[in-house]
């Protein structure tokens, strides 16, 4: 069979029905395999995008559109990894900001551990209309494009890839344009400023340059080289300024320096260099909007709370300063980027060497706060962020053209990045406070706060319901909900002298497995918090008795993870504090996940490490208690290890005596190899089912029952010892689970 004859159908194209050609099987593979690996790369991709990369022709291309939009239904949730609980906490907090600070659009991107956790946008492309953007919106990031240009001089040092002749961080001015010795009006001494003098701020040049040109607008690509030529020697004709610390000059002579020696443009050469080996669809401010057509977030002033859209005109079509401030990158892509920046992250392509990549992000002069690649290096030490990375280095940039504005934050070696941006600003001459700075600014704070508690943001997918009352000891805020509004900035405050709080339970009958706590950091991000002891009691279900379960001496600077081990039975859980130096309790976030075998938070917090959590093990007394959790799918997969024995006569029963559900604990227990599981079940209840599983979660034996009581025979002889839960399951939901220990 030479055809793959599922595929021959009809598109319908344009409102006229087009005949899909017969293809051959190995093409059809050809474009699943196009599309799974954009879904791995580009989870959310627009198809048309991801098809057009590939430039394939004609009915080829729809054919492929079709297969590429039946697998990413089919594919998407396999290949894009970005965990739920931090993508909730990121999408709401991206709502909220946005709605804060009234800008138009928002977006970030935070990559911990060399790999994109979350990235996305929201808003509208243009203010007052319902052109919403997308995930894949690009965004202009001004300045921070001066990383590109840096990138690109650095990928022009490694060896075999020099179309004329090489650049190197050494190489100067007059190496590349030995005719301005005798142009007048030269300044002379900025021919002997090197790529990395330019790269770095240190060559003396004006911060404002002369951008004005005659060139013909003709041809692009003509009119950028001799633009590009124009706006180099206009501004080697300004009188240096000693001591500059930062110019939009410098990287447009580096861009210069690099078509000269190469005989391509800066834009060709960063598509090279950066967006293709990246596999990444940024672009440039040239080319965002060239018939009018809004497809991305456009440019907006503040005025008071009004963002007045600024459309885009020649200047943004046709600038030859574009190495200083024109790249245009959705945040997703620009994770990508920023991953490329990490030595040794296991995403990181390779555009650059291990070496060139060194001497990018490395620091030329000691005097000056800058890598050769562009990048800021912020102070580790005596200034506001010496607390939120100590011992790492940590490299930042922003941009604006003051009707946007981006802010990019990178610590190369910890392989964490974040990125936030947005649609609007304002001249700090006519107003003093930008919403779009401020929005910024907050959701890079919250994407610090989110690296800081990366092991709790899995559960804020799922977090068990609960309510939260206060003690009468010191409290100084009664807004408990703070602690529960998915928000790590806002916090619960509560008095110097010690204070407590109750967690209610919404269940009757609950086994809880894991409480964690956030705190919150200080705006120079020191912990505050202020916690010298944690006490945790639980009031037990049945006897209404309140006892203490455990006491944490060593706090956590962030958050704390407890996990019960056994589950214990609760439905109220009592937490006191104890403070350093009479300083307030402060809390920002309290989550609790129940005890159900089949829950992904579940199987998350049994594999956090020790050194990220507290196991700790409840008095008998509160353990293998009942529990309730939502509506939970029962798997069908199942095993032959346990011998089990169904008792066919379950008791008579009056028809007001059972009216719910109960598991009761195995007898005997601890037990040898045989034991019994009683159960009794209501009979307006359909389907029951118990299902046993190891410590691991991992499902051994489900079984039907029927209503009514009755009992299971078990001959668990062929297991190995050790802990094992089994939980009971009425028409969908988990109403108990316990544990039995086998010995041998």
């Amino acid at each position: 069979m030479t055809t793959l004859s599922i595929l021959i159908g009809r598109l319908f194209v344009q409102k006229r029905i087009t005949i899909v050609p017969v293809f051959t099987f190995p093409k059809a593979i050809k474009i699943l395999g196009l599309a799974k690996q954009d879904l791995k790369n580009k989870c959310g991709d627009r198809p048309t995008d991801a098809i057009n990369r590939h430039r394939l022709p004609g009915n080829f291309k729809q054919i492929a559109l079709l297969v590429f939009v039946l697998f990413t239904v089919i594919g998407k949730n396999i290949f894009c990894q970005v965990d739920p609980g931090a993508d909730k906490y990121f999408r709401t907090i991206l709502h909220r900001v946005r709605d804060e600070f009234k800008v138009p659009a928002l977006g970030g991107v935070l990559v911990v551990d060399g790999k994109v956790v979350v990235a996305g946008s929201f808003g509208v492309r243009k203010e007052g209309t319902a052109n919403y953007v997308t995930d894949n919106d690009k965004f202009p990031i001004g300045s921070v494009s001066k990383t590109f240009t840096g990138f690109v001089a650095a990928r022009l040092t490694q060896p075999n890839n020099f179309l004329l002749s090489p650049i190197t961080w050494s190489t100067k001015i007059r190496d590349v344009f030995p005719q301005l010795a005798t142009t007048p009006g030269i300044q002379q001494g900025y021919l002997d400023k090197t790529v990395a003098h330019l790269t770095t701020h240190l060559a003396d040049l004006p911060n404002t340059p002369i951008e004005t040109t005659v060139c013909d607008k003709t041809n692009f690509n003509s009119y950028m080289v001799c633009g590009r030529n124009e706006h180099m020697v206009n501004n080697l004709k300004q009188t240096p300024v000693p001591g500059t610390m930062y110019s939009n000059i410098g990287p447009v002579i580096v861009a210069n320096m690099c078509q000269r020696r190469t005989g391509r443009i800066w834009e060709d050469l960063v598509r090279e260099y950066i967006y293709t080996p990246l596999n990444i669809s940024a672009s440039f401010i040239s080319s965002i909007n060239p018939n009018n057509i809004i497809v991305d977030p456009q440019f907006h002033n503040e005025v008071g709370l009004i963002n007045q859209h600024v459309p885009y005109n020649d200047w943004d079509k046709y600038n030859i300063a574009a190495p200083s401030g024109h790249v245009t990158i959705s945040p997703k892509d620009m994770g990508k980027y920023l991953i490329e920046l990490m030595p040794g992250a296991a995403d990181r392509v390779g555009a650059l060497n291990q070496t060139v990549l060194n001497q990018y992000l490395g620091q030329y002069d000691p005097s000056r706060p800058y890598t050769r690649g562009g990048w800021g290096i912020e102070a580790n030490t005596g200034t506001s962020y010496s607390n939120w990375a100590p011992g790492k280095k940590i490299l930042a940039h922003d941009g604006s053209h003051l009707k946007n504005y981006t802010v990019a934050k990178l610590l190369p070696d910890a392989k964490v990045a974040f990125c936030s941006m947005t649609n609007s600003s304002c001249d700090p001459k006519v107003c003093s406070d930008s919403r779009g700075a401020n929005a910024v600014s907050k959701l890079n704070n919250h994407f610090a706060h989110m690296w800081f508690n990366y092991n709790v943001l899995p559960f804020f997918d799922d977090s068990s319901p609960f309510s939260i009352t206060g003690s009468k000891i010191n409290v100084l805020d009664n807004s408990f909900l703070k602690m529960q509004d998915m928000d790590m900035l806002t916090f619960w405050k509560a008095g110097a002298l010690g204070s407590s709080f109750r967690i209610t339970i919404n269940s009757n009958f609950t086994t809880v497995k894991g409480l964690m706590l956030v705190y919150p950091r200080l705006l120079d991000y020191t912990t505050r918090h202020n916690i010298k002891t944690i006490r945790i009691f639980a009031t037990n279900t049945f006897s209404g008795e309140e006892m203490l379960v455990y006491t944490e001496n060593q706090v956590g600077k962030d958050h704390s993870i407890f996990e019960f081990e056994p589950a214990i039975s609760t439905n109220k859980l009592r937490l006191e504090f104890d403070n350093i130096s009479n300083k307030t309790t402060e809390i920002a976030e309290v989550l609790l996940v129940y005890n159900d075998p089949l829950s992904r938070m579940n199987e998350k917090l049994m594999n956090l490490t020790a050194i990220d959590k507290r196991v700790i093990q409840p008095p008998p007394v509160l353990r293998s208690g009942p529990s309730v959790s939502p509506v939970t799918k029962v798997p069908s997969a199942e095993n032959n290890d346990f011998k089990i024995g169904i008792n066919s006569n379950p008791e008579t029963i009056s028809s007001g005596a059972l009216d719910i559900a109960r598991l009761e604990q195995n007898k005997p227990n601890p037990f040898n190899s045989l034991t019994t599981i009683g159960y009794m079940i209501p009979r307006q209840f359909t389907l029951a089912k118990i299902i046993i599983t190891d410590k691991t979660g991992r499902i051994i034996k489900k079984l039907n029952i029927t209503a009514g009581k009755g009992s299971l025979n078990l001959d668990a002889s062929v297991l190995a010892a050790g802990a094992y839960n089994y939980s009971l399951y009425v028409d969908g939901r988990i109403i108990d689970t316990k544990q039995m220990i086998l010995t041998k």
